[in-house]
This record gives C-alpha cells, sequence and structure tokens, in this order.
C-alpha cells in the first residue's frame, strides 16, 4: 500500500542520511572538513568509526571547521597515535559522551573555565573518568571559576600524559566509609578520595598531602589528615608537580593579533596569552613579538627570567614602543586603551603599571613597559627542574598548537567600566608635589631674610640720626649745649652772642633756630634740622 511504502522510504532515506554522516562512508566532497592538531575530519552529529572520536569547537587543538555549525555537530577525526585504538566502538561512544559532559552539570548550565587549554566546566564535585579538580590560583587555571564558591572549582581534563594510564587503574581501589572520613578530596593524580588520617588509610591505598597536589583536605588544619585515595600506576606523571606539565606552545592562525617573532611559551602560560590576545583585539591593536621562551643559555635579561620558563613575553603594541609605552596616556590612544585593559585583568601583570612596575630600564623608560606576564605563576615551584625540561623540549622541537579564540570568554570577569581612569599619569606626580612645597618654603625663607635686612637698615639709619643730634659737625649740624650758656654782658659783641661753625650756625635770641649751612633751610628744632641733613645731605 502507499503508507507502506512511504514509510519504508522514510525509513531507508533515514538511514541513508545518518550514514551519509559517518566517518566510514562519507566522501569528502559531501562534508565539512574539519583537523584536529593537524588530523583532518568531518564535521557530523555522530562518530562511530573505529579509531575516531568527537572533538567540540573550542577545544585545544581544534580549527574552526565546524565553528558554524549546530552544538551536536562536531569534528569527528582521528584519536592521536599514542592512544590505542582497539577499543570498542561502544566504549568509544560512553568515553566522549563522558568527556563533553562532566558529572552532574551540563555546558549550557554551567560556567566554563580551562587548564593550560584543557576546556572545563565550574562544578562542585568532579568524578568524570580522566577529569579533575583544579583549584583558580593553581598554575594554568583561569578565572573562570574565581567569584565561585570555595568548593566550586574547574573539573577539567587530566593531562594527556596522565589520561589513560591513571584512569584505567584509580577505580580497582575503593576507599571505606567509616567515622575517619572528614571529607571529599582528589589526588594529584585525579583520583576521587576521603581525608582521612594517615593511619586510618588503607595500604592499598596511599595518603597525598596537599602540598603535592590533592585538592578538598586543604581546609583542615591537622596535618596527619590527608587525601587518602588510589595510588597512581608507576608511569602517572603528577600534574602539580614541577615537570607535571613540561610543555611547550606555539599559537596557531587564530591568533591574528599577534605578529612580529615566533612566540613560544609554556602551555601553562596559554589562558594569559589567549587574553592578551582578546584585549589587544578589542582595543584594535596589533602586538609584535619581541620575545618570549628563553633557553638558558642566554646571558641578558634576570636571573631567574620568567622568560626561562617560558612564562612571559615581551611587545611592542601598533608600533609603541617602550619609550612609547613608559607613561599613560600615550600618543596613540588604542594603545593606551591596550594597556590600560591589562591592568584591569588581575590574571596579568604588565611591567609599565604605575601602581606597581617592574623596575627594568628598557630604552629610556626605567619601567619594563614591553613585558607581560602571569600573575598567578606559583613561584614555589622547582624552577630549575622546570628550564630544565622546557629547554629539552625545546631541542627537540615539540611544540603543541594552541588556538586563541577561547580568549574572548576568558575576559568576561575584567571591569572595562573606567577605564579612562585608570594608570593615569597626566596629573602632578608626587614627586613634583614635593618639589612644588620645597620651593614655596625657600621663597618664604628668603622673603624673610629680605625684612630683617630692611629692618636692620632702617635701625641703622635712626642710630646715625641720633648721633648726629648730639653733635656731628662731619654732618653739618651744631646743637645747643645747655651747660655751656653766653651771657649776653660777658659777650664781646653787642646785641648778644653769635657761634658758628662750618655746617650750621646757632642763633640765640628771644628763640632759637636751626639753619643748615648747606641749603640754607631753617628748623626750629635741632631734630628737625638733624632729619632733613640725614635726608638731603647724606
Amino acid at each position: 500500500p502507499p503508507s507502506t511504502t512511504r514509510r519504508t522510504t522514510t525509513r531507508a532515506l533515514t538511514t541513508s542520511t545518518r550514514r551519509t554522516f559517518a566517518p566510514a562512508t562519507t566522501t569528502r566532497a559531501n562534508s565539512i572538513r574539519c583537523s584536529v592538531s593537524g588530523r583532518a575530519g568531518v564535521c557530523t552529529s555522530t562518530c562511530s568509526q573505529s579509531g575516531y572520536r568527537h572533538y567540540a569547537y573550542g577545544t585545544a587543538g581544534v580549527d574552526a571547521g565546524c565553528k558554524n555549525e549546530p552544538s551536536h555537530v562536531r569534528c569527528c577525526a582521528p584519536l592521536p597515535p599514542s592512544t590505542t585504538r582497539r577499543t570498542t566502538t561502544r566504549a568509544l561512544t560512553t568515553s566522549t559522551r563522558r568527556t563533553f559532559a562532566p558529572a552532574t552539570t551540563t555546558r549550557a548550565n554551567s560556567i566554563r573555565c580551562s587548564v593550560s587549554g584543557r576546556a572545563g566546566l565550574c562544578t562542585s564535585t568532579c568524578t568524570q573518568s580522566g577529569y579533575r579538580h583544579f583549584a583558580y590560583g593553581t598554575a594554568g587555571v583561569d578565572a573562570g571559576c574565581k567569584n565561585e564558591p570555595s568548593h566550586v572549582r574547574c573539573c577539567a581534563p587530566l593531562p594527556p600524559s596522565t589520561r589513560g594510564t591513571t584512569t584505567r587503574r584509580t577505580t580497582a581501589a575503593t576507599v571505606p566509609q567509616d567515622n575517619n572520613n572528614q571529607g571529599a578530596c582528589r589526588s594529584p593524580f585525579g583520583a576521587a578520595g576521603q581525608c582521612r588520617p594517615t593511619s586510618a588509610c588503607p595500604s592499598s591505598l596511599q595518603s597525598f598531602p596537599t602540598s603535592q597536589g590533592a585538592s578538598g583536605c586543604q581546609h583542615i588544619r591537622a596535618a596527619d589528615v590527608q587525601c587518602c585515595a588510589a595510588r597512581p600506576p608507576p608511569d602517572a606523571i603528577n600534574p602539580a608537580q614541577p615537570n607535571g606539565e613540561c610543555e611547550l606552545a606555539r599559537p596557531d592562525s587564530t591568533c591574528g593579533a599577534f605578529t612580529g617573532r615566533q612566540m613560544t611559551i609554556n602551555a601553562r602560560f596559554i589562558d594569559e596569552v589567549q587574553r592578551i590576545h582578546a584585549h589587544a583585539r578589542a582595543a584594535g591593536v596589533s602586538i609584535y613579538i619581541t620575545d618570549s621562551f628563553r633557553v638558558s643559555t642566554v646571558s641578558y635579561g634576570a636571573g631567574k627570567s620568567r622568560h626561562k620558563v617560558g612564562m612571559a613575553i615581551d611587545m611592542n603594541a601598533s608600533g609603541c614602543n617602550s619609550d612609547c609605552m613608559c607613561r599613560l596616556p600615550t600618543r596613540i590612544s588604542s594603545v593606551t586603551t591596550f594597556l590600560r585593559r591589562l591592568i584591569a585583568d588581575r590574571a596579568l601583570h604588565w611591567g609599565g603599571d604605575p601602581s606597581k612596575p617592574i623596575n627594568w630600564r628598557v630604552g629610556s623608560c626605567s619601567r619594563d613597559s614591553v613585558h607581560i606576564q602571569s600573575t598567578t605563576y606559583l613561584g614555589n615551584r622547582d624552577y630549575y627542574a622546570e628550564q630544565r625540561c622546557l629547554n629539552a623540549r625545546n631541542s627537540r622541537g615539540q611544540f603543541r598548537r594552541f588556538s586563541c579564540s577561547a580568549g574572548a570568554a576568558l575576559i568576561d570577569d575584567v571591569d572595562v567600566s573606567n577605564l579612562d581612569s585608570i594608570g593615569d599619569e597626566s596629573a602632578l606626580s608626587s614627586g613634583a608635589v614635593a618639589g612644588i612645597v620645597v620651593a614655596a618654603l625657600v621663597c618664604c625663607v628668603l622673603m624673610l631674610v629680605v625684612v630683617a635686612c630692611c629692618v636692620l637698615r632702617a635701625s641703622s639709619s635712626s642710630s646715625a640720626s641720633a648721633s648726629a643730634a648730639y653733635g656731628d659737625t662731619e654732618r653739618g649740624v651744631t646743637m645747643n649745649n645747655a651747660f655751656y650758656q653766653v651771657d649776653a654782658a660777658d659777650s664781646a659783641y653787642p646785641g648778644g652772642y653769635a657761634a658758628s661753625s662750618g655746617y650750621g650756625t646757632q642763633q640765640q635770641q628771644q628763640q632759637q633756630v636751626y639753619t643748615c649751612n648747606i641749603c640754607q633751610k631753617s628748623y626750629a628744632m635741632a631734630a628737625d634740622l638733624t632729619h632733613h641733613v640725614a635726608l638731603r645731605h647724606p
């Protein structure tokens, strides 16, 4: 009947369509191509091919081939050569499904995070096989879970070197449930355990202290309470130890804002570099890389330079060099915006930050204005052990590729609402204010000295006038002597007595008059004549 024919045809067409997207039977001409770390694949909704698995866009090494496809369409690509390909199709499908759905949370309702480029989710539990919790502040962990409660951490995959071997054996031992249990924890190798006294941890298990990378027991003050979990396999590498993630990385084609020299960094610095790239894109600048990872044999730079462990870069921004970036604002507005965004990002430390500069002269600038490093670099790591490991990777040419496409999501936690007020050095500095205050004090002292000199000079003039009032014949003044009066009868001259001197004349009649012998001006008082001579005939 027609209904049967239509139903049969529909079922056959559906089956045919489903098989069309299977990598085993699909031709590349009818599919969207993609690649994962150079391994070619196809964008499909299912990936049941033996030796293949699904990779979501945004995962480290995945290109943008499936970026514009629906969320259920991902890149079906071969497993890495190191991965065992004898796994059955059913087991591979289960593993793939668990990889992208941690424990009890879905990506649509969770906050994303990443650990050295490995995508994860902020969750309170992380029991997924091959995953473990990474706390914010641990090396390589971005700020995705920074604002979450302390029990919510980034649940992300283990490093490739530990995945597969650890998860295969950690389920063999089970932690007992009894009164010694003081909380859930996780070993440095990702095994779930319990915070228990070391004496109560069975011999089949192992106690891991927080100092070795165990998480979950750090709030317990008792030193003998550690994370009791399954023993790791003999060949497993502890990711929390110095050589746990000894890996160099280089950006791929998605990092278009970076130009100049080839950038080589520590894999634990990937998140910070993705942030730098996102800030550069937002500000509209290009970053010219002048230096990144340095081998230990270079003679320049600080003794324990972060460049030698791949945790820093040196750069110029859109043609603005060290002198141009020495002070904010710079002569280029977009560069000023970029540098202010770096200051606002608490995961990054720019060497020219006015509030916490790195005092290292570059050109004529006293600050290391071309330097950017991470604020979460763990200084308690074995610096020289990590340096030797990275040097060996560099000499063998072992580099992984990373994408910058996840950077925009990483900088969602950066407050850019008041960028114009960040690091503004156009106002007077404290040194300039101090100089102005000192100059004002010096001027006040000089003014006091001038006033004192004037007072002393006036005092000396008054003394001279007083001296002249009592008989200064050299100044042309003659004054009465009260003790010497010449009687008219004793005078040899009729009409009274008259005495004279070289400068003035004193006439004793009914009223005494004091006359200047130079200009012939007369005064009734001797003090007036003295004052006249002092002013007019000095």
